[in-house]
């Protein structure tokens, strides 16, 4: 016979509750630590750990603590040396710990510290800006980086992980103040939708959200945009085998794409998607 569960709530019932109470005896300052180093992923550079923490003075003295009691360890011995998690579940059942406001507080300092630290070479952590921005309430910085990071997983043909990435974007421009910027920010994120969406299927969703952005495409005045719109359009319509309003937004692309120099290029994205 198994012994039943104790009923006192001072005695943990799973390993994430014994680390939660493992966390909550520490002192304040390597809480924090730990709690910042949570944030910033599994493997810790030590660069971005000193940007995020505010008595940097005190901590040499808290890593030690933290590698002591088995929470993180020492990785490397250079100006690029970092830390690392014990574990994956340490470094989660950290960072769902941490309060919400403090954690957006954390992921923006994180951010900031990334644009700092890789000033020039922003491409190369354009991942984790995204990651980071998307955490907080910097709406423009969260779309800048989302956006990027979408085209580059679209390039590589990782096109999940693209659409997740500029579903967060649109959620994000919603809190960017109204007016024709904000508007182009949406059709610039639909079209890069589109096309990720394309490798996906999620018909329905995709002809959904271009016409629900229609009227800002209108507002926007571009109409550099009206022919990579209408070809997308006609695309989803030709799935659907709605013949005539395929053919209709096909001549539409063209005519947009003969006014703006890129008949050329709309006439060979249709006649790729037509094969």
């Amino acid at each position: 016979d198994h012994p039943e569960r104790s009923s006192d709530p001072r005695i943990p019932d799973t390993l994430e509750d014994v680390l939660l109470a493992r966390i909550d005896r520490l002192p304040d300052d390597p809480k924090g630590l730990l709690q910042a180093a949570s944030v910033i992923a599994r493997d810790i550079p030590l660069r971005v750990l000193k940007a995020l923490w505010d008595r940097p003075d005190n901590m040499e003295s808290h890593l030690r603590e933290l590698v002591r009691l088995e929470f993180l360890y020492p990785r490397g011995a250079s100006e690029e040396s970092a830390y690392g998690f014990r574990n994956a579940l340490i470094q989660e059942t950290t960072y769902a710990g941490i309060p919400d406001h403090r954690r957006r507080v954390l992921h923006e300092a994180a951010g900031r510290a990334l644009e700092t630290i890789y000033a020039g070479r922003i491409r190369q952590v354009a991942d984790l800006l995204a990651y980071h921005y998307a955490k907080t309430e910097q709406s423009a910085k969260a779309v800048e980086y989302l956006m990027s990071f979408a085209e580059h997983a679209a390039r590589l043909h990782c096109h999940a992980e693209a659409s997740e990435a500029l579903h967060q974007a649109l959620r994000h421009a919603e809190q960017l103040p109204a007016g024709p910027p904000r508007d182009r920010v949406f059709v610039d994120l639909v079209l890069c939708h589109a096309h990720s969406s394309d490798f996906l299927g999620r018909v329905q969703e995709r002809l959904a959200q271009l016409l629900e952005h229609r009227d800002r495409l209108q507002d926007v005045g571009d109409g550099r945009l009206i022919g990579p719109y209408q070809f997308w359009l006609g695309r989803i319509y030709t799935i659907l085998g709605d013949h005539e309003q395929a053919v209709l937004s096909a001549r539409q692309a063209l005519d947009h794409g003969r006014r703006h120099g890129d008949h050329d290029a709309i006439a060979h994205r249709i006649d790729d998607r037509t094969e």
